[in-house]
């Protein structure tokens, strides 16, 4: 005897899919063909299936309360039949069993993902399977369904949402799998620190943070704090490649990136025929066609068509037919085409077709065919074409073909105009006019 009511949660006006309507629903030994015609009609829609996937004499007995069509539907068929909304329809078929290949059995897992205190469905959150970099992301109505390959007799599924905590779902079965997960909302810290004044280098701050965070509003980035890895990655764009949505989450060994490509690190080898865009640390050899950006580290070799833009310490040669920027320290060598800019200091070989510019104490060589501006203490020389400028003390040589200024010299000036507000007593100014 069917004792109670089916009812639409929403209005016939805003009516979510027809697999997310809610409908409350108390069922006592009754033939499922009539459970699913007061479904239908309740919910505003109708099914359409073949009379022989559903046996007419079985009776279920069952009570839901404002849930989900889809969830209903999981409960009288317990994952025997699929569920696909097509129009004003739902289309029921026979589910076939999982496919076995070379004992490897292809699953799919899907489900819910609800907030514990309220059951309240919670969109955007991150489902993935760590060993095969596979991943899907909850639909604004908090369902997901991700397909695995099951090659042990365990494997585990990790569920993260920004300001939830992350748990893990063991699957042991080797048939598809249906879960409504709970996550636990993150008790906020009730005290705040308020800083006075935003610090001095707050700019660079944010060009960092922007560096080591591209593509935020992608809910992985926002979610996943596991760093996972891989040994090679090929991809075509960003997310578009053997890492997928997941691209921003891994750390390779190797990257192939034919337009271009987004990773956590590299390790080993990057080489983009546009450009590579790097979270973390970068290691040994990345080659742009365009450019790279690096939010992390840099050492070995990098070199770029155009650019080469680093928010982390660089131990490094680099190249680029434009600009070499770095946010922090930088070691080593720097060639480009028009500048080489350091936000800290720099300490080896700079070499631009315009200028050279350090924030910060640093020693090596200088050499420009414009200009020089080193602010901080420099040890060693600056060669340019117009001008040298050195904020502080400079140790070493200044020569231009105009205008060389340091706050202190310990070395020799050579250029048209030559100024210093001190200079060491065993060196010497030479101006020529």
């Amino acid at each position: 005897m069917l004792a109670g009511t089916v009812c639409a949660a929403q209005t016939k006006t805003n009516q979510p899919p027809l697999l997310e309507r809610s409908v409350t629903l108390t069922v006592q030994n009754e033939k499922v063909p009539h459970v699913l015609t007061r479904i239908a009609q309740a919910a505003g829609f109708a099914f359409s299936y073949n009379s022989s996937i559903v046996d007419p004499e079985q009776v279920v007995s069952l009570t839901v309360q404002n849930v989900t069509v889809r969830q209903v539907l999981n409960e009288v068929f317990h994952g025997t039949l699929n569920y696909k909304a097509k129009g004003s329809y739902v289309i029921l078929t026979k589910a076939p069993p999982p496919p076995v290949k070379n004992e490897v059995v292809t699953i799919y897992v899907s489900g819910y993902v609800e907030e514990a205190s309220t059951g309240n469905k919670v969109p955007q959150v991150s489902i993935y399977h760590k060993p095969s970099i596979t991943s899907v992301v909850t639909d604004d109505y908090g369902y997901f369904r991700i397909k695995i390959e099951k090659r042990t007799d365990s494997l585990s599924l990790s569920v993260s949402k920004r300001n939830y905590q992350d748990t893990v779902i063991q699957i042991t079965e080797s048939a598809n799998q249906y879960y409504i997960i709970s996550l636990k909302p993150i008790v906020p810290d009730t005290v705040k620190i308020i800083p006075s004044k935003a610090p001095a280098d707050s700019i660079t701050l944010f060009l960092k943070e922007e560096l080591s965070h591209p593509y935020y509003s992608e809910p992985n980035i926002q979610n996943i704090s596991d760093t996972l890895y891989a040994l090679v990655q090929v991809s075509l764009l960003p997310f578009v490649g053997t890492n997928g949505r997941l691209s921003g989450n891994v750390i390779n060994d190797y990257s192939i990136n034919f337009l271009g490509g987004y990773s956590r690190g590299t390790r080993q080898l990057e080489l983009g025929f546009f450009f590579n865009m790097d979270r973390g640390d970068v290691g040994w050899l990345q080659i742009g066609g365009f450019g790279n950006m690096v939010g992390g580290k840099v050492y070995g070799f990098q070199t770029a068509g155009f650019f080469n833009l680093n928010g982390g310490d660089v131990t490094a040669v680099q190249l680029a037919g434009f600009a070499n920027t770095n946010l922090s320290e930088a070691q080593g060598v720097q060639v480009a085409g028009f500048a080489n800019t350091n936000l800290g200091g720099m300490h080896g070989v700079q070499i631009a077709g315009f200028s050279n510019y350090n924030n910060q104490p640093g020693y090596g060589v200088q050499v420009a065919g414009f200009g020089n501006l080193q602010r901080g203490n420099y040890r060693g020389s600056q060669f340019a074409g117009f001008t040298n400028i050195a904020i502080d003390k400079i140790s070493g040589s200044q020569v231009s073909g105009f205008f060389n200024y340091a706050a202190r010299v310990r070395g020799t000036q050579i250029g048209l105009i030559n100024y210093a507000d001190s200079v060491g007593s065993s060196y010497r100014i030479v101006q020529y006019y």
